[in-house]
This record gives structure tokens, sequence and C-alpha cells, in this order.
């Protein structure tokens, strides 16, 4: 490949495309167009960055993102039922295991993925594999579960790495970077296969396994600098590293990233969605928790999609390879969050309902405070590792001052978030009851939203601005020195 996008074979399908428009057409959307049993190939490089995906990507993404989704779900039924702080680590524990594990998989997609016979039997057989996981979520790490739950675990990161080696295999452009995740993800399944097999052993690798993530980004940083200084001597460190390293298809990844983090926030409304008939006895305590706790979901969804990123170009991963990777791994720990802040509501309308089950009202006010103070925070600190939205844009344009204001605004907005991730931290300790919490809790997110609604404000009223972006959008649109069109649309509509 050496950088340049893979140049596929010609099939009889491929020439009868020449023919006309509606083979054209055909040849679009037929996934076997390019063959049924496809050679590996890079989805984008380093000077293929900003090219269309033309790869004919069919895959079932977004069902393995549920499933992953509902394993979550399953271990927030586990917490509530316990209501402890065993319970809590335990928690931790498995989320990081089945995270680290998506993460590595979405890290193999957004590089590798393909729609032909051999992925089509890779995404099977890792199907398999999660739904074993599902099926094994519960009991804690000395249970009989977590036998099986390892043993499926160890097989997908196993999938994972017969993969890896394949493309090294087949691509020597990627080798060195899918031999050193290939061995790595074979590491993880004989720390699954050891969990399977020793069950005094699982404490000490389920927390590997939820550490595997992480791990993986640092031995890949760590392993290309290395041999970028020692094996690459008569070439620049950073042309070095580019023939070592792979690029994430950005686009693809960080969609996942936040389609995943809204099917977590989306399957909450399974958690407060309590039954009357289960036992409560105060039913309108029950609807009226119902309909406050809803509305506190919708406020971090909104929340969520303000402080969200507004250009590919702006973000932490495009910025450079620390904010990247600061990025990354504080991702997972932002969906922790929002899925323990779930729990935790989910205990408080229960309390208001009265349910006939035993509730900590004490746990649940310091579990729903306490992750979402620190979601807040560690939002905060996202916010900051992206390039401040519309900024670039005008100082492109040769609007200086006016980006200077937009990064006054967003400071501003990121101090009165640190506040609040404060006095929501604080609500715990107030004698308040479990539905003042969740007002309380409602509010300040409502706030945060409307303050995050200033620099759109500003921009939509400031003339010059307004007229900067315009001018920006119409050169970027016409096209770049690299003969490739970036269309942009206008964030100010």
């Amino acid at each position: 490949m050496h950088g340049e996008p893979l140049e596929r074979a010609s099939t009889p399908l491929l020439r009868f495309g020449a023919g006309g428009s509606t083979a054209k057409r055909l040849i679009k959307n037929a996934w076997f167009s390019f063959g049924i049993w496809q050679v590996p190939r890079l989805r984008r490089d380093w000077n293929t960055l900003h090219d269309a995906d033309d790869t004919h990507i069919r895959s079932m993404n977004a069902f393995f993102d549920t499933m992953f989704a509902i394993s979550i779900t399953h271990l927030g039924m586990e917490l509530r039922a316990k209501q402890n702080y065993a319970a809590l680590v335990n928690w931790c524990q498995y989320f990081g295991v089945i995270v680290s594990l998506w993460l590595s998989t979405t890290d193999y997609s957004s590089r590798f993925d393909n729609d032909d016979l051999a992925h089509k039997l890779f995404w099977a057989m890792y199907g398999i594999g999660v739904l074993g996981i599902l099926m094994h979520t519960t009991g804690g790490c000395m249970s009989t579960n977590a036998a099986y739950f390892s043993l499926c675990i160890g097989a997908v990161y196993g999938l994972l790495a017969c993969h890896y080696f394949r493309n090294a295999i087949a691509l020597p452009r990627c080798r060195f970077f899918t031999s050193v995740l290939g061995f790595f993800h074979l590491s993880c399944t004989m720390l699954g296969m050891l969990g399977y097999a020793f069950r005094s052993a699982r404490p000490v690798t389920f927390w590997i396994l939820a550490l595997a993530y992480p791990l993986s980004l640092a031995i890949i940083v760590i392993a290309t600098n290395l041999v970028a200084v020692f094996f690459f001597k008569g070439i620049s460190f950073i042309e070095a590293k580019r023939k070592l390293d792979l690029p994430l298809h950005i686009e693809f990844h960080i969609a996942r990233f936040s389609t995943f983090a809204m099917m977590v926030l989306g399957q909450l409304a399974l958690a407060i969605a309590l039954h009357p008939e289960q036992g409560f006895e105060s039913r309108m305590g029950l609807y009226s928790a119902v309909c406050v706790a809803f509305f506190l979901l919708v406020s971090m969804k909104l929340f969520i999609f303000d402080v969200d990123y507004y250009d590919v170009e702006d973000h932490a991963i495009r910025r450079s390879v620390s904010t990247g990777l600061a990025w990354l791994i504080l991702y997972p720990m932002g969906v922790a969050c929002i899925a323990l802040m779930g729990s935790g509501i989910a205990l408080l309308v229960a309390c208001v309902g009265k349910s006939n089950k035993y509730t900590d009202e004490e746990f649940a006010q310091w579990l729903t405070c306490s992750s979402l103070a620190i979601f807040l925070c560690i939002v905060a600190v996202q916010r900051n590792l992206h390039y401040v939205p519309y900024t670039r844009m005008l100082e492109e344009a040769d609007h200086k001052a006016e980006a200077r204001t937009l990064l006054a605004i967003h400071y501003f907005q990121c101090g009165i978030q640190v506040v609040a991730a404060c006095v929501v931290g604080g609500i715990q300790w107030l004698a308040w009851s479990s539905v003042s919490v969740m007002l309380g809790l409602a509010a300040t997110l409502a706030t945060l939203v409307v303050v995050n609604l200033m620099d759109e404000i500003v921009l939509l009223h400031d003339a010059s601005m307004h007229g900067a972006a315009k001018k920006f959008i119409a050169f970027a649109n016409s096209g770049t020195a690299g003969g490739h069109r970036n269309e942009i649309k206008n964030p100010l509509r």
C-alpha cells in the first residue's frame, strides 16, 4: 500500500459498471462489487485523511454497540440491587473490561473494517462472543458466571488478534502497527483464559483487562517512538513516526463514540421506568419522580450535545497526539459517569415512590451527585482538548479580535461548568428530599445549557463574525492547494 489507496482488482461486475449510470449505481450499492473475499486494506492513511470513504462499509457496528450498551445496563441492575461500595467497585471492574473491549474493536474498525466475506464471518463470531459476555455480566469476579465471562472476553480478543495478524501479513505498510496490537490482543486472550481456568487469578486479570485499552494506547505510542528513534536514523522523527503509525478514520471513530454515549444514556430510560405493580406505596410520588428523572436525562442529553465539537478539524484527535490520547482515555470515564448517574437516579425514583424493596437513599444521592459532578469536570477538560469552536475559522479569516472574544466566552463557560460541578457535588450533603435533589440537578444542567448558548448568540448577532464565517466557508469549499475539496457547512445556520 505505502500510504496509497488500495487498487481494487478488476471483476466482471466492475467491468459491467463501466457501461452506464444504472450499472454505476449497482456498483456503488453492491457490497460484493470488489469481490466476495477481499485483500485487507487500510481505510485511511496520512495522505488520504480528507478523501471520501468509498469502501462501501455496511457493517453491523450499531447492532453490536447496542449489545454493549445493554451489557452496561445489566451491570447497573446489579448495582441497584446491592447498593453498597463493594458492588460499585465490582461495577467499575466489569465496566472497564467491557468498554476496553468495545474501544479496541472500534479502533480496529476505524482502520481496517470492510464488508467482505472475511469480515462478515469475523463479525458473526464476534457477535456470539459479545452475546456470551452479555449473558454473564452479573455475579462478581469470583462467581461461576465470571469464568464464562472471562472466557468470552478472551475469545473476542483472540478474534481481534487473528485479524490484526492477517493484516500484518497482507499489508507491509501496516506490519509494525498491526503486529504490536496483534500480540497485545493475544496477551489479553491469554489473560481471559487464565481467568477462566483459575478463580483466584480473576481479581487481578479483570483489572488488567479493565485497563486494556489505555494500556494498548501507551504501548503503541512507546513502541512507535522507540523504533522511530533507534531504527530510522536517516529521516526525521516525525517522518519516521508516520511510517510506523496508522491514523484513525476520525469521522467514523468519533461518530461511533457519540452514538455509543447516546445509547448508554438512552438505556437509562429503562432504569427509571419502574413498574407500579412491583410495589410502591406512593403512586403519585412514583409518577412525579419519573417525570422529573426524564427531564433530568433530557437536560443531560442537551448538555452533551452542546459541549461536543463542531468540526472534525477542531477535534482533539486531529489537534495533536497528546490531546488525542487524553481525550480517548477520558471518554470511557465520562460514559461511566453517565451510566452511574442513571443508576443513582433510578434509586432516587424508587425512594420517592416509596418502593417496597429496600432503597438506601443516602447511597442513591451520593451516587447520583458524585457521578454527575465528576462528569462535569471530565467534560470541562475534554472541551479544552479541542480547538475552541469557530475560533480557528475566524483566525484563518483574519478576524483575530473576534476569535479572542469567543475564546473568552469559552473559558467563562468552562468556569461556570466547574462551579456547577462543585454545586452538584455539594447537594448530597444538604438535607434535601430525593425529588428535590433531582430537581436541583436538572435545574443545574438546564442552566449550563443556557450558558453554553452564549457563543452561538454572539456569533449570530455579531455582523463581522457572521461575515467572516461566510467568507471562510466560501474559501474552503472552493478547493485547497492539496487538490481536494472540504465541504464545510455553515455552523451559524
